[in-house]
């Protein structure tokens, strides 16, 4: 459509017999036309310039989605992970406060645990639990119980050698 006008414009400035001063202004008219097709030119390859941009940007923002994707997977399984992971230490924790007393519980319920699992041991072994011998729990080999003293942390305490011996480390 420029072009039609700029032909009109140079149509109707033709040179007229009787005028010489339009042959100047014909020139100017030509490399303004040149100008013109110069600059739809560069517009059409800016343009152009701008659409490959947009379909590179949305191209890689398809591979951002992927990732995305991916991403929301992962945590989902991660989630499926930890709430396992909470049931699990709930179990736990009402399996050893279940052999506990009240106060004990009151005490030491609210504790992480692995410091319950920990006291719970020790809760034990002040019991007489542990690993002494199923055949013989407690006693020494001549029938004293804890070979001699008044508990199983007491003899751990004070006679290291031999409860190692008959029992393994003691864990307190």
């Amino acid at each position: 459509m420029s072009e039609e006008l700029n032909q009109e414009v140079v149509e109707e400035q033709k040179p007229s017999e009787g005028n010489p001063d339009i042959g100047p202004l014909i020139a100017e008219s030509k490399k303004y036309r040149s100008r013109a097709q110069a600059a739809e030119e560069e517009l059409a390859r800016i343009k152009a310039a701008q659409k490959e941009a947009e379909e590179a940007k949305l191209a890689e923002q398809g591979e951002y989605k992927t990732l995305l994707e991916q991403k929301e997977e992962e945590l989902k399984a991660l989630s499926a992970k930890a709430t396992e992971w909470d049931n699990f230490q709930a179990t736990r924790r009402e399996q050893i406060l279940e052999g506990w007393s009240d106060d004990q519980k009151e005490n030491f319920g609210d504790l992480p645990l692995t410091k319950l699992e920990a006291l719970n041991k020790q809760f034990k072994l002040e019991q007489g639990g542990g690993k002494a011998p199923q055949d013989r729990p407690g006693t020494s080999k001549t029938g004293q119980k804890y070979n001699g003293h008044s508990s199983l942390k007491e003899w751990a305490i004070k006679d290291k050698e031999s409860f190692r011996k008959r029992n393994g480390d003691y864990p307190g």
